[in-house]
């Protein structure tokens, strides 16, 4: 279980730029883009790098998960593009008491319109990995290609300074592959 201090909102935001560009550089992602995200459950005040805020309906029913805060690629985005603006790639999303609904949180640069269409799968291993597990924030990616092609060696991705450590595979199942 991660202790305080926790890893700010922007080390979480160049991790998961950094993540982005290395899935890119070994071709474990273009296809159709891939997605990444991060969930976690500590407080956060986004509205200094996401001032734009709007309520947005959950795909699924997650009261487990009320105060959560999801780092999350925007429809359309590349996993590349993430480390050149991860405010204008990604969307902050606190999840409100009860769990239907929650806070997506934007940047003025903003390129795209909503979140990913595989939020629905970031949110479910999400909610799995923090209502069954001591994880404290667990890093989901999902990319776009066959497992074939996945890399057939553990990648280890660069860490922040505050001691977050980063990711070994755990699952990996058709295109999901999840790792914390």
């Amino acid at each position: 279980m991660l202790e305080a201090p926790y890893p700010e909102l922007d080390d979480l935001l160049t991790l998961m730029g950094k993540a982005g560009e290395r899935l890119s550089e070994i071709d474990a992602c273009e296809g159709s883009a891939g997605n990444i995200s991060i969930c976690f459950s500590w407080p956060v005040e986004p509205r200094s790098l996401f001032p734009l805020v709007e309520q947005v309906e959950l795909p699924q029913l997650v009261p487990e998960l009320a105060g959560t805060t999801f780092l999350i690629p925007g429809s359309g985005r590349r996993l590349r593009e993430i480390i050149d603006d991860p405010p204008a790639n990604i969307g902050c999303l606190v999840v409100d008491k009860g769990g239907r609904t929650g806070k997506l949180y934007t940047s003025y640069q903003r390129r795209f319109t909503h979140l990913t269409s595989e939020f629905n799968s970031h949110l479910a291993v999400h909610y799995d990995q923090m209502t069954t597990s001591s994880t404290s924030i667990p890093p989901a990616s999902h990319i776009q290609k066959p497992p074939t092609a996945l890399p057939s060696r553990t990648e280890t991705l660069p860490s922040a300074s505050s001691g977050l450590t980063t990711a070994s595979p755990v699952a990996r199942s058709e295109n999901i592959l999840v790792v914390y």
